[in-house]
């Protein structure tokens, strides 16, 4: 092979590749709403707020320190230079430190799966809208083809007419639904350009008016097994913290056991006379009980345990429900993967009648109204298999959606 002619390859292959339809694929558009969802920013607002409340819980088991240094000025002159140091630190049976850290350790992990969430639903809605946009787009093909035939067959028919072959009537019924047909895919049009700016809106992303990819889902053969959810798991660490409030209520009730330890190091004589420092080290330990505190720390149990009850009812129905909505997705699965293999089967047979109906039509042994029945039956079958496949596919995911799976195998 010359240079020549591997130079001209070289540009043929390059101009193709410029030529080839671009597409915007799902990912792309998944990942401006991600970018731009205020949603998303509050979630991390709020997770990260929660981490910083978790380091102060455990800050507060640091002790408690103090360095001091100071000087008057008196007649002219600084004097009585004096300086020390102390601390202390102390925990007690019911020590309410214990059990903030706990809780803002739940928190912390709750808004961890909220963040997750959000970005699921997120990912569904752009899918969910992505299918609508591609599910007119087929519908607009289809119709394209529909008025194509409606056109071949108003020209044709308006010939036959001029022959003499076929009356004035044939003719009008066929201009007739060439009209409803051209009707029919100004109102697809429409519905496409209304479905790509509610997508593209979502996404906050311009519209520059590029085809979308075609996107592959994968179906479950067996109906999806129930798994909690990233919902159930957040109210089951909610119910957790409420678990411990009631702990920490039932605690208050009893005798309060505390060790506690001081430490200080004093001078008044100097800084730096390190030999006249005074020190004092002291640990004790407690027992105390607040007599009538018993009244109030009673009622906050009570209050603690009817939170407890509620959110435990609260769990069982949210399981329920969501146990409900999956046999139910389920069921609509398997019954939409029926109906896609009987509406492939009836848009073949339909294709199929249509082909010897031509052939019965041009020998003029059926009618034009014959003819236009088997057409409808074909168009109606290849229209119902395009909504029963787009049907099947966001089911899919609503129940990955619903079992807190990757959206798309992705998000």
């Amino acid at each position: 092979m010359s240079r020549k002619t591997f130079f001209i390859g070289l540009i043929l292959v390059f101009f193709c590749l410029l030529m080839a339809e671009e597409t915007i694929s799902l990912e792309f558009l998944v990942q401006k709403a991600l970018d731009k969802s205020l949603s998303i920013e509050a979630e991390l607002l709020q997770y990260k707020n929660q981490a910083s409340s978790y380091k102060q819980s455990l800050y507060s088991w640091l002790p408690r320190a103090n360095v001091n240094i100071s000087k008057s000025w008196q007649n002219s002159e600084w004097q009585n230079a004096s300086g020390g140091f102390a601390a202390n630190w102390s925990i007690s049976s019911n020590d309410g430190r214990y059990f903030d850290m706990r809780r803002q350790m739940i928190e912390m992990m709750n808004s961890n799966l909220s963040l997750e969430d959000v970005k699921k639903n997120i990912a569904f809605n752009v899918l969910s809208r992505f299918i609508d946009v591609l599910n007119a787009a087929d519908m607009v093909e289809l119709q394209q083809e529909v008025l194509a035939v409606e056109e071949k067959k108003y020209l044709r028919i308006k010939t036959q007419q001029e022959l003499g072959e076929i009356n004035r009537l044939d003719l009008e019924q066929a201009q007739i639904d060439k009209i409803q047909a051209e009707i029919s895919l100004n109102d697809l049009m429409l519905s496409v350009e209304n479905k790509r700016a509610e997508l593209f809106y979502y996404c906050g992303s311009e519209d520059q008016n590029i085809s979308l990819q075609q996107i592959d889902v994968q179906i479950n053969a067996q109906p999806a097994e129930y798994q909690p959810n990233l919902q159930y798991q957040i109210m089951q660490k909610s119910m957790t913290s409420t678990k411990l409030m009631q702990d920490q209520s039932f605690l208050e009730l009893l005798p309060t056991l505390s060790l506690n330890w001081n430490y200080s190091r004093n001078s008044m004589d100097g800084l730096s006379e390190f030999d006249l420092y005074s020190e004092n080290a002291e640990v004790s330990l407690m027992l105390s009980y607040p007599i009538f505190d018993i009244f109030n720390n009673y009622q906050s149990l009570q209050i603690a345990r009817r939170q407890f009850q509620f959110y435990q009812r609260q769990l069982i129905d949210q399981q329920l429900n969501d146990q409900k909505e999956l046999n139910s997705l389920n069921k609509s699965l398997d019954s939409q993967n029926r109906n896609l293999q009987l509406y492939n089967l009836k848009a073949e047979l339909a294709e199929k009648i249509l082909q010897r109906a031509q052939v019965e039509y041009d020998q003029g042994t059926i009618s034009i109204l014959d003819f236009n029945e088997y057409q409808n039956r074909l168009y109606s079958a290849r229209k119902n298999q395009i909504l029963e496949h787009y049907r099947l596919l966001e089911t899919q995911e609503k129940i990955n959606l619903l079992l807190s799976n990757d959206i798309m195998g992705k998000w």
